[in-house]
């Protein structure tokens, strides 16, 4: 699947010359591979258990960690989910599986859902998340959508200031009774498509404060499928 520099030309206005070229060179650096067969399904629920049992276990606890992996990020838990509308997108560093997102567009309501947004504890802090926020908002703006939404636990106090940060404003609770005597405890946030992130940067990865002049980094998106055919939450990567 061919891969495109989702990049805006203002990026390149001002820079030195000299620096330009490290755009090209940097090309292949994000790959977004929309999930479609076993296989990646498959690579999906091994990341969804790495992830989920490192960051959730402290805030919810291991009993429901396990019960919402079973029930919603187990291989029969994601094709139902695809076959219910939602997108899944594996996050590929230089050919590593470091992330992944699934959105859920809703074309009445012109928004997008951001259901799952999530980034191995190994790979973060490296921009990652950003890159994927930016991902789904050009998608909103692909298909005409005013908005983007999600729900955040309560207690991830980290993901909830950097949502704000990134330009979304909490709307309200939500209380979901999930099965079991489980319930999801949440918080729903929204961001507006004019709206900007407090830090006011349209970059997809954030660098080091002394590189940050620069602002140099381009992000690839594999649109393969995600183009060519118009077919779940914390952002673990403040």
């Amino acid at each position: 699947m061919p891969s495109t520099v989702l990049g805006n030309p203002r990026l390149q206005r001002g820079f030195p010359s000299r620096l330009r070229p490290t755009l090209a060179r940097r090309k292949n650096m994000i790959e977004f591979a929309r999930i479609h067969t076993q296989e990646q399904i498959s690579n999906v629920v091994r990341l969804a258990r790495e992830i989920w049992t490192d960051h959730y276990t402290a805030i919810i606890g291991r009993e429901q960690v396990d019960y919402m992996l079973d029930k919603f990020q187990s291989e029969r838990g994601i094709a139902a989910q695809l076959a219910d509308g939602y997108e899944y997108y594996t996050v590929l560093h230089e050919g590593e599986n470091v992330g992944y997102i699934a959105i859920v567009p809703d074309d009445n309501a012109r928004t997008i859902m951001i259901s799952k947004i999530y980034v191995r504890r190994s790979r973060r802090g490296h921009g990652f998340g950003r890159a994927m926020l930016e991902f789904a908002e050009d998608l909103c703006r692909k298909r005409h959508m005013t908005s983007l939404c999600l729900t955040v636990n309560k207690n991830n106090t980290q993901a909830i200031a950097w949502y704000m940060r990134m330009g979304f404003k909490n709307v309200g609770s939500v209380v979901q009774d999930i099965g079991t005597g489980f319930v999801m405890d949440d918080y729903r946030m929204e961001k507006s498509m004019g709206q900007q992130g407090a830090e006011g940067d349209t970059l997809g990865l954030r660098l080091p404060p002394q590189k940050r002049r620069d602002r140099t980094l381009a992000i690839v998106y594999n649109r393969g499928h995600e183009i060519n055919n118009q077919y779940q939450r914390e952002a673990l990567d403040p």
